[in-house]
């Protein structure tokens, strides 16, 4: 009995929502549900304020632009230095070696420099959000209506 009940439930809220829009009152038209708020515009909320400060989102771009430049020209190198490396006698395979691996070495530290510098930014953004929530919600305690009204 307790597994029916809750199936039962469910079928009587479909039926219930199905005959509203079939009702016969409307003709054969669906119509949209009534909404709570004014179609004029009064009682609507107002949006939030948009952040004055976009320098965030420039800071972002401009540290993926450099890193992205910085990894062109080491991968550049490393290719040319992988050209370089056909030709070569033993000793200077060596050398080319060498050079690769501080290569590929110098792109690790840069990568990881890059992620330093995002998550600095990141916290930068989620500091200034947070800034802004706070803000929103003194200005909401300030105009608010109190709860129970």
């Amino acid at each position: 009995m307790k597994a029916i009940k809750p199936i039962l439930l469910a079928i009587g809220r479909i039926v219930c929502q199905l005959s509203a829009f079939c009702d016969d009152s409307t003709s054969g038209k669906i119509t949209k549900p009534i909404s709570k708020l004014d179609d004029s515009g009064q009682n609507k909320p107002t949006p939030p304020a948009k952040p004055d400060n976009p320098t965030a989102s420039t800071e972002i771009k401009d540290i993926i632009q450099n890193f992205e430049q910085s990894r062109e020209s080491l991968l550049a190198n490393q290719k040319a230095l992988q050209e370089s490396l056909k030709g070569a006698s033993q000793d200077e395979r060596d050398k080319i070696r060498e050079q690769l691996k501080a290569a590929k070495d110098a792109l690790a530290a840069q990568r990881e420099q890059f992620r330093d510098q995002l998550k600095e930014a990141r916290d930068k953004l989620v500091e200034q959000g947070k800034k802004l929530k706070d803000d929103a919600v003194d200005a909401a305690k300030k105009t608010g209506k109190p709860r129970g009204d």
